[in-house]
């Protein structure tokens, strides 16, 4: 039973993205979403449905707090927090807060990026979301812009305002999708 718990974990939490929290009830998510704040924390919601399986999502929640636990005591304070944990029809939706990118990617075990644009190695050309045009990477001026890059498929929105995104993303209503069938990337500010 431990190693299914562990097993349904780790496939939660792989799917960790968040979405746009703050004012959204974690019931209102379906899909996963990872949320980029100002302060470049990482607000990320996870969904999951159990409904072909025999599980305890009580066991589950308590797993998901143990991790958590560990991870705040081996980093010597408290970098990831538990928003909200919810369970309705045997469909878990778990929202966890990350200090920063690099708690976000040990946890989960994922490579993502998130750089300023000067500390970034973009080529090629991004669309601009103000107008839906393709701009050349050299032709974007820096104004302290961010860059995230993600390889899995979320929906990512940005407490700031995205700028431009590559082919990998689709926009719609200020919720960038990535597809991952490649590197995402959003410029943002």
């Amino acid at each position: 039973m431990k190693y299914k718990i562990n097993l349904i974990m780790m496939m939660l939490l792989s799917l960790l993205l968040i979405g746009g929290c703050g004012k959204q009830e974690i019931t209102d998510y379906n899909n996963n979403t990872m949320t980029i704040g100002k302060d470049d924390t990482i607000r990320d919601v996870s969904i999951e449905d159990f409904a072909n399986g025999d599980y305890n999502m009580q066991d589950l929640e308590q797993f998901v707090n143990n991790e958590i636990g560990k991870y705040n005591s081996d980093a010597g304070s408290e970098r990831i927090t538990l928003a909200d944990f919810n369970t309705d029809n045997k469909v878990a939706r778990l929202q966890l807060v990350y200090a920063s990118i690099e708690d976000y990617n040990s946890f989960n075990h994922t490579e993502y990026s998130l750089k300023s644009w000067s500390d970034s190695v973009l080529t090629g050309s991004l669309t601009s979301v103000a107008d839906q045009q393709e701009v050349p990477v050299s032709e974007i001026e820096d104004n302290e812009y961010k860059v995230l890059s993600i390889d899995d498929a979320m929906d990512l929105v940005f407490e700031g305002k995205a700028l431009y995104y590559n082919s990998n993303i689709t926009a719609r209503d200020g919720v960038y999708t990535a597809n991952g069938d490649g590197t995402a990337v959003v410029v943002f500010k």
